[in-house]
């Protein structure tokens, strides 16, 4: 994997371009490209990506639309995945191709997964392989995520063909003055990402107090969702050494459901773990067996059972 950091000092005018052309870099085709201006105060910068998984047999389709509202002060990401790609699909608008998480088969409802930035510098890191590339962005004390691309699935090819994941902070609001909490991650207590299932639909992540637009289920990611209270308290602990010096615990994030029409534990994020993120804060780098993470806030919280921390490399 390949990674970078840095400042956007234009803000998120300069950070589309900036994610746009390191995952161009490292795997990914741009399909499709356009501009609109949809109104005075909005415009749009859109693109059709695609990138291969591990055996370099298959396709992976992410669509990207940059939103610009300056009047309105909001300026974000949205994201919309698919298991399929038409050259005919309008790269301005979402629900054009085949299994789109923008509005699954079977559903009238539609869902945008949504990534708040600026118009100020933003310190970003960025992170691509040809199957999947992640990002984290912060503005002062505001952090912002995305990941998009396959997750590590717990079955063969046959049991689980397109693990696809599109999260983002969450799929109401582009504005980054409104406080969701959101994050890809577990630890997001709003819906804020869409999951691939084995089952061919897509189902909203994490599980909060329902699923997405009538969408189906809601996915939990393990640990952030452990059932059991006394699991979750012991989980945000950190660990001791032997000689009594508190360290960090870094461990899987597991996406499991157990209803009957999904049942299944379905695999992991890759390069994205969870973190008690003890005694550290956002933006410091923890190094474990000689990689680096990075750890990343949920949005404006600052409480370590709430932290993910992604790898670097």
């Amino acid at each position: 994997m390949a990674t970078t950091s840095g400042i956007a000092t234009g803000g998120a005018d300069d950070m589309i371009g900036i994610l746009i052309n390191f995952v161009k870099a490292n795997g990914w085709q741009q399909l499709d490209h356009a501009t609109e201006q949809v109104n005075t105060e909005t415009t749009i910068d859109c693109y059709q990506l695609k990138g291969t998984d591990v055996s370099g047999q298959g396709n992976i389709y992410v669509h990207i639309i940059y939103r610009k509202q300056t009047t309105q002060d909001i300026f974000a990401f949205e994201l919309e995945g698919s298991a399929g790609y038409l050259p005919s699909a309008d790269v301005k608008q979402f629900g054009q191709n085949p299994q789109n998480s923008y509005r699954d088969t079977g559903t009238t409802s539609s869902v945008i997964v949504r990534v708040p930035l600026h118009r100020n510098p933003i310190q970003y890191w960025l992170t691509a392989s040809p199957r999947r590339f992640m990002g984290a962005f912060r503005h002062n004390e505001r952090w912002g995520a995305l990941y998009c691309g396959f997750i590590m699935p717990y079955g063969l090819p046959t049991q689980y063909p397109y693990p696809l994941w599109i999260a983002g902070n969450n799929i109401t609001t582009n504005d980054y003055k409104t406080i969701v909490n959101g994050c890809p991650w577990g630890a997001s207590n709003v819906i804020s990402g869409m999951l691939y299932c084995p089952s061919g639909r897509w189902q909203s992540t994490p599980l909060t107090s329902g699923p997405a637009g009538g969408r189906g289920l809601g996915i939990p990611i393990w640990p952030y969702k452990a059932s059991v209270a006394s699991q979750r308290m012991v989980y945000y602990k950190p660990l001791k050494d032997s000689s009594n010096t508190e360290r960090y615990a870094l461990m899987k994030q597991i996406f499991y459901c157990s209803n009957a029409s999904e049942y299944g534990t379905f695999g992991e994020p890759e390069g994205l773990s969870f973190v008690t993120g003890w005694g550290a804060a956002g933006g410091d780098i923890l190094t474990h067996n000689g990689q680096n993470w990075l750890l990343v806030q949920r949005e404006m919280s600052s409480a370590n059972e709430t932290s993910a921390a992604m790898l670097l490399e």
